[in-house]
């Protein structure tokens, strides 16, 4: 590991001043303060005065530096002697900062920003940090042409330095990883890959980690730059394994998107095997509250089958502390015709006992809502939530032939009704398809529709219906 952050560490331009050469204390800073004397409080983290107005400094800081950029928080180190011991590690001499998720490029050059995220990365003090996003956020000027530090050749050769500063971040609570800018080059590169199983190692040494933002899908294009296809790294989800099973009893919020085709040679039972376990490891966790999958097809049929067939016994759902849970459905692979006559709806078994969700988003195609028996087991799913606050179906032009979504929307309506959701504020139900002279109805369905809606006259909400000649956006709110 040490080889591998020296390695990382001569990515930086040497011809460059260090990001933090000029934030050395000048001789006005050096002057002790009169009546004040300072000690450690044991932590990297924390310094306290006998001087009750430097404590209060030290307060405010704490208050408003997650809002700042790195950039902004250099610029604070130096305008007083005591934000400087605050914000500059004594040992290291590096920033003291909370979060590493965003990056100022404004009034660069391009090649000024080719550099800029290695500089940066070698500038953090890690074990300070509680929140990582890589890439991070660029916030750049207009005029700035989309390459240099939000391309995929710098993210990709920055990515060994960030899988080794991560041993360092034992504060870390939340991490987002985005893979997307990496697929090619993971598609292509089987060392690159292999990084991963460091990743792994130094990502379990976060022993705080609340928090796991993972988004394993990019598109991988050809050397004409044509997209091949959409495909995620079979690697990464056997990577996030250890810090989940480590972690099932702290996470409060694991938000996965794991779309396409994996990495590697098809059919490979050993591939689908690590995306089971991962789905398994998930399934276990006990304290999330906020719970969102983003999936397409092919990572779906592993994980519907291990509901299905009672691989992870109903008993082992602990989902008791969920507050949010968002479930998507993708196509970006083969599409969803090999997911026929499977029961893809058992999706709802392990949630349908959470009793204090508050937000539930469902965003399936419409071949999922053709089988018969999806919408019966949604509404399941939305009984006894009275904690309910928001509602958010999308049906992707789903043909209501048997008027299941009609009766879905009207026993709900009853149920508000009969105050059985009293923290309700919104419910959307989108792409329901109709077709507004079907001849078999003597009244059109979106009359119908519009009934049900008119039912609620004397309720504070604000009805809605768009009808735009193929479906239907039905919301309701306060």
């Amino acid at each position: 590991m040490g080889n591998l952050t020296s390695r990382a560490k001569r990515n930086i331009d040497e011809d460059d001043k260090d990001i933090i050469s000029s934030v050395r204390p000048s001789k006005r800073q050096k002057i002790a303060y009169n009546g004040c004397s300072k000690r450690s409080a044991g932590s990297d983290n924390e310094i306290t005065y006998h001087n009750p107005a430097l404590n209060t400094i030290i307060t405010l800081w704490q208050t408003i530096e997650p809002f700042l950029t790195l950039e902004d928080t250099i610029a604070s180190s130096k305008t007083c002697k005591t934000l400087h011991d605050t914000i500059i590690d004594a040992g290291t001499r590096k920033v003291k900062v909370s979060r590493f998720t965003m990056l100022n490029t404004r009034r660069k050059t391009k090649s000024e920003i080719e550099q800029y995220l290695p500089r940066v990365m070698n500038s953090i003090h890690y074990p300070s940090l509680q929140i990582i996003r890589y890439p991070p956020t660029i916030v750049r000027d207009r005029d700035m042409p989309r390459e240099g530090i939000g391309s995929k050749e710098t993210v990709v050769s920055c990515f060994p330095m960030f899988v080794a500063y991560l041993s360092q971040a034992c504060n870390l609570e939340s991490l987002m990883l985005d893979a997307n800018c990496m697929m090619s080059s993971l598609y292509e590169n089987q060392s690159l890959r292999n990084m991963f199983s460091i990743f792994s190692t130094n990502l379990s040494s976060c022993y705080k980690l609340k928090e796991l933002r993972v988004r394993n899908s990019g598109d991988v294009e050809n050397d004409d730059d044509e997209v091949i296809g959409t495909y995620f790294s079979v690697e990464l989800l056997e990577a996030l394994l250890p810090i989940i099973n480590k972690r099932r009893d702290h996470l409060e919020v694991l938000k996965i998107d794991i779309s396409g085709v994996p990495i590697g040679e098809e059919h490979d039972l050993e591939q689908l095997r690590v995306v089971e376990r991962f789905f398994q490891a998930v399934l276990m966790t006990t304290k999330l509250h906020d719970l969102k999958l983003e999936l397409s097809s092919l990572p779906i049929i592993p994980l519907v089958r291990m509901i299905d067939e009672g691989m992870v016994s109903s008993y082992v759902y602990q989902f008791n502390h969920l507050k949010s849970l968002n479930l998507k459905l993708v196509d970006v692979d083969f599409g969803f015709e090999q997911l026929d006559g499977m029961p893809v709806d058992s999706l709802f078994t392990p949630f349908s006992n959470c009793h204090s969700l508050e937000n539930i988003n469902i965003h399936f195609p419409k071949e999922i809502w053709d089988d018969r028996g999806s919408i019966s087991t949604l509404t399941k799913l939305l009984k006894n939530k009275s904690c309910l606050k928001t509602l958010a179906l999308d049906f992707n032009k789903f043909g209501d032939l048997d008027k299941e979504v009609l009766k879905l929307l009207t026993d709900f309506v009853e149920d508000c009704k009969s105050n059985k959701y009293p923290q309700l504020k919104a419910i959307e139900l989108g792409g329901i398809k109709i077709d507004k002279f079907r001849p078999n109805f003597i009244v059109s369905p979106l009359s119908e529709f519009n009934n049900v809606l008119n039912s609620i006259s004397g309720f504070p909400w604000r009805p809605s219906i768009v009808y735009d000649g193929d479906a239907v956006d039905i919301a309701l709110r306060f």
